[in-house]
């Protein structure tokens, strides 16, 4: 076997694998969240990792929304993103998924009461997703930026709720 310096080495490539959402997810939801509340707190806490399954759930969203929107050219060049892996249906089932999960857990947090009941205001971004659906259907162009702005619109509700709550 050739020796490689580490210099040498290319950094992983997530989506090559499939894990690009499952990695998002864990970078850009729980981990993220916990890293900034204990630089700022010194203390452990399980609250920051629960409560950033909400709005985590939307990153690999917005993944698989860019995954289905480019299925047959990833899969025609071999590009094995995770819904190419998959399969598109599972790859739209999954995306479907988390964006309902998300809204689910608005739901669960507020049962349990780690956040204020006012969050359930999020919930009013749920029209939305049929435009999802329809842009899944004839334009999947669409499906990232909408999906994006559904997150920006569900974030900002739920931001403004716990800011006016504290």
């Amino acid at each position: 076997f050739p020796t490689r310096r580490s210099s040498d080495l290319e950094p992983i490539n997530y989506k090559k694998y499939g894990l690009g959402p499952l990695m998002s997810f864990i970078m850009m939801g729980p981990l993220m969240s916990y890293a900034s509340f204990f630089i700022f707190s010194k203390s452990f806490s399980l609250q920051p990792i629960i409560c950033s399954f909400t709005l985590g759930l939307f990153i690999p969203a917005i993944l698989l929304a860019n995954e289905l929107r480019d299925y047959s050219d990833d899969k025609a060049r071999g590009v094995l993103t995770l819904t190419v892996r998959i399969g598109y249906e599972k790859g739209k089932l999954l995306y479907y998924s988390l964006i309902a999960l998300a809204y689910i857990n608005i739901i669960i947090l507020v049962t349990i009461q780690y956040l204020p009941e006012m969050s359930i205001i999020a919930l009013s971004t749920i029209p939305l997703i049929n435009e999802i659906i329809r842009c899944v259907k004839v334009n999947k162009r669409r499906l990232v930026p909408l999906t994006a702005k559904i997150y920006l619109f569900f974030s900002i509700l739920l931001f403004l709720v716990l800011i006016l709550t504290k």
